[in-house]
Parts: structure tokens; C-alpha cells; sequence
């Protein structure tokens, strides 16, 4: 009977897939299914939208799904990336200080590095409250997309995100 040990680790699987498959945050779907909004979503239940961004250029935005609380508020991340750091020596001090820099004069968001497949992604996000009317979502999703797009430019010639 060798059916019985396959199936039983086919229905494991699929059981596997379903738990680390995370669903997406309807609050935010519907937000941006009414402002009809063109998005898709990752595997990981955060969505991803394009922006038109200056010279034909264009930059992708991320709105996480998964929320955190802190003390009784419930906060979101909305990012942008700029890089993808395969290795250490891709940035510089001077790069860091500049990041760094650009840091402590950002009013809203901050750089960091996110894990990546083999790397790092280096995006601008904003923490901001897991709901919000859409002129606020709208305002946190140009804002991470055009400092973004700006960084990216100095990394790369190349519009990659």
C-alpha cells in the first residue's frame, strides 16, 4: 500500500502551502479597488502597484498586509526599493552615510534593508496607521515612489523597479 504514504504527503503539503500562503487585507483591497486603483498581489499577501513616474520612468510600491500594534495603534508598512544589494560591497561608507543622512532629514519614512533571495532590497517605507482615508494612502504611496525613484537613479542608470 504505497498510495497511503503518498497521499498522506500530498494533503501535508497542500496543508503547508495553505498556512504560509498569508491573506491579503481586505480593509486595503476594497480601499483600493474603490479608487480603482491596478494592483496584484504577492505571494506573501502584500500588494504590489506601478507608478508612472517622471522621463518614463516607473516605480513599484509596496502596501503590506500584515500589520503591527503598537501599544493600542495598528500600523502598516508602505514601500518602495530602490536597490538590490547582493553583497556588502555595494554600498559604500559613502552610500551609507548619504542613506543615513537621508535618514535623519526624512520627515516620513527611512531607508532599510529588507531580506531578499540572495541579498538585500533596499526600500524607502513609511509606518503610518493601517487605515486611513484614500487621500492619505495615496499621498504615503507617491511620497515612498518618488524618493525611491530618486535614490534609484543614483544607484543605477538603469529603471529596474
Amino acid at each position: 500500500m504505497k498510495v497511503k504514504p503518498i497521499l498522506l504527503v500530498l494533503i501535508a503539503l497542500l496543508i503547508s502551502v495553505n498556512i504560509s500562503a498569508q491573506e491579503v487585507d481586505q480593509r486595503i483591497e476594497r480601499q483600493l479597488n474603490d479608487m480603482q486603483m491596478q494592483f496584484t498581489t504577492t505571494t506573501s499577501g502584500n500588494f504590489k502597484l506601478l507608478f508612472d513616474m517622471e522621463n518614463g520612468r516607473s516605480q513599484i510600491v509596496f502596501i503590506n498586509s500584515k500589520t503591527k500594534m503598537h501599544e493600542d495603534a495598528e500600523v502598516r508598512e508602505i514601500s518602495s526599493p530602490a536597490a538590490f544589494i547582493s553583497t556588502a560591497d555595494q554600498l559604500s561608507h559613502e552610500k551609507l552615510w548619504k542613506l543615513l543622512a537621508a535618514n535623519f532629514e526624512s520627515v516620513l519614512g527611512a531607508w532599510q534593508l529588507e531580506p531578499a533571495t540572495d541579498g538585500w532590497g533596499l526600500h524607502f517605507t513609511v509606518k503610518v496607521p493601517a487605515m486611513m482615508p484614500e487621500k492619505r494612502l495615496i499621498m504615503y504611496m507617491v511620497h515612498v515612489a518618488k524618493v525611491a525613484d530618486a535614490m534609484e537613479k543614483e544607484f543605477s542608470a538603469v529603471d529596474t523597479f
